[in-house]
């Protein structure tokens, strides 16, 4: 590991808890369940206490670490949940009472889930006598950060773990919207379209090749599953949609889960029927394959018959009635259809990714490495100063003034509100920012006297000073040579500017002042390794400067709470802004 974190037994962290209850006949008990694979510890049953054969246990307490003396080796060890309070347990299990001050509960549940902390169990229980004693677990190491950054390591995770659930949350509910599309879709074409059996426009052939003893080769072998096999030989060489004759489940259940569309040469279990277009320049396979799709469970699963073994018979399934639109409009279908496709497999993969994300993180935590260790995090992390960095920071200010011109409430210090969120949240590039506090929030003057002075006088943009209150920023007689961004940043990168002004488009400059100001002091403790709580936070607000005051407490509060919905939340990047250094 990367750290430079102590490396602690348990035993300085933990201490077993050695008392045990007698059974009272007349008690009800609740008994409880060490699941294996770290996956936590849950109720197994109730019992009346003179259902308790062994009348000597151990009362369980919220927050108790436990381990299974048997099952250990195979992650039989977990903290007891509070719904658990009070539950009882066998001597085979060993109890201990964490130190909360030294040790966060959060912290040490995820240590227990790394690979790692397995290997140490394992390697206690390796023996011929597999069991683990009490003692060995008070000598299974940890590393130690301090308890403040532990705290920061399980908010971080369990932050990143709430997105994921959104995440999937929103890709299930995109799921469901895509599936009805395309059922509606099918459903409008059997009232719209005139209908054809299968067999008056397709050839129905069954296939030839068993499952269980075609020898693999270099062909597609098209099986009832969701993956296709090969073989050493084939006996299609067509485009067709492939249906299978038997039940997805068997047992005497009709059931199919899945067709397939298939192109060139193939070899076809005797378990499924090529559908194959008669005309291709009448009927689309790939039409076939998504309307069967779609309308399995309708057209076949009712014709599959049979007591143990289901099936469906051929000639039944040629004499389906579909709908068969032009072959204009089956290939705009497809083309459709096929967009969606591409989106559900962009969730597929995305899926994979957000499953690796957590194990990565954790990994990252263990090695000290999902904060910055370093006084190198006074700088700016992760990417080098930029070249031209003064005229692409520059395109950017005139991006977020160009976007910004209809808000009849966008001026100078609105501007440079937005400015240093955009840097530091949305872009995070090295373009040497100097921010340092101004009553108003981040400021860099160094940059902001010489942007103004450019964008004036060439006339793109005119600023009108206003007495007490910000300077107007309007479009300059020579604005329409401005528009050119000149390819500096991504689409990605100007999406994200384009969200926060939409955030701040309806309010006046106080609320993306309220919002800076606090990104900048949550950003400053996170880069200087500091403790983060609200209060803090809010505390730091108001020591920026005297002028904070004006804002209440609940209008505090609220930004907080609206940031972290928003997920306006800082990570770290960039340079701790600090006051003027005073000469």
């Amino acid at each position: 590991m990367r750290h430079n974190w102590e490396i602690v037994k348990l035993g300085n962290l933990i201490k077993q808890r050695m008392g045990f209850i007698s059974i009272d006949d007349f008690h009800n008990y609740k008994l409880c369940r060490v699941q294996t694979k770290v996956q936590g510890v849950v109720l197994r049953e109730e019992k009346q206490g003179f259902e308790i054969k062994t009348k000597k246990q151990q009362v369980c307490k919220t927050d108790d670490l436990i381990f299974a003396e048997m099952d250990a080796r195979f992650g039989g060890y977990g903290i007891i949940p509070a719904e658990l309070d009070g539950a009882i347990v066998s001597s085979h299990y060993f109890l201990y009472e964490i130190n909360h001050s030294e040790l966060e509960k959060k912290y040490l549940e995820y240590c227990l889930k790394q690979p790692w902390f397995l290997a140490q169990v394992e390697a206690k229980g390796s023996t011929n006598y597999a069991a683990i004693r009490p003692y060995q677990v008070l000598e299974y190491e940890i590393p130690l950060p301090p308890l403040a950054k532990q705290k920061r390591i399980v908010e971080k995770i369990e932050s990143v773990q709430k997105r994921i659930e959104q995440i999937r949350k929103l890709r299930a509910e995109q799921e469901r919207e895509i599936e009805n599309i395309r059922y509606s879709l099918m459903t409008k074409l059997e009232n719209t379209s005139k209908k054809v059996s299968i067999c008056s426009v397709c050839d129905l052939q069954k296939g030839s090749f068993p499952i269980m003893k075609t020898e693999a080769g270099k062909f597609p072998f098209v099986v009832t599953g969701a993956d296709f096999k090969t073989a050493n030989a084939y006996d299609f060489d067509c485009t067709a949609t492939c249906v299978p004759l038997i039940s997805s489940t068997g047992h005497g259940n009709a059931a199919m889960h899945r067709v397939h569309y298939v192109k060139g040469k193939f070899a076809l279990s005797n378990l499924l029927c090529a559908v194959i277009p008669k005309d291709e320049s009448k009927v689309n396979a790939k039409y076939l394959y998504e309307l069967f799709m779609v309308k399995k469970d309708e057209y076949f699963v009712p014709l599959m018959a049979g007591t143990s073994n289901v099936s469906l018979n051929i000639d039944k399934l040629g004499n389906v009635e579909i709908p068969l639109p032009s072959i204009d409009e089956q290939n705009h279908i497809v083309s459709f259809l096929e967009k969606t496709n591409q989106i559900r497999q962009t969730f597929k993969t995305q899926e994979t990714e957000l499953t690796d994300l957590l194990p990565a993180l954790l990994d990252k935590a263990f090695k000290g490495e999902l904060f910055v260790e370093t006084k190198q995090a006074l700088t700016v992390k992760n990417n080098k100063l930029e070249s031209n960095y003064f005229v692409k920071r520059k395109m950017l200010g005139v991006y977020i003034i160009n976007q910004s011109l209809s808000d009849n409430k966008f001026g100078d210090t609105k501007f440079e509100k937005i400015m240093h969120l955009v840097e530091y949240w949305a872009i995070k590039r090295n373009f040497n920012q100097q921010y340092h506090k101004q009553a108003a929030g981040p400021y860099d003057n160094r940059f902001t006297f010489g942007f103004y002075d450019q964008i004036t006088k060439a006339g793109w943009f005119d600023i009108q000073k206003i007495p007490n209150s910000q300077s107007k920023i309007t479009a300059g007689k020579n604005n329409d040579k401005s528009q050119k961004n000149y390819n500096y940043f991504s689409a990605e990168e100007l999406e994200k500017v384009n969200l926060l002004l939409d955030f701040f488009k309806k309010s006046d400059y106080k609320v993306p002042e309220v919002v800076s100001t606090l990104y900048a002091v949550w950003n400053n403790r996170i880069i200087l390794q500091q403790e983060i709580s609200d209060k803090m936070l809010i505390q730091d607000f108001y020591d920026w400067n005297k002028h904070k005051e004006v804002y209440t407490k609940a209008q505090v509060e609220n930004s907080l709470k609206w940031m972290r919905e928003k997920n306006i939340v800082p990570d770290g990047w960039g340079k701790v802004i600090e006051g003027v250094k005073k000469r």
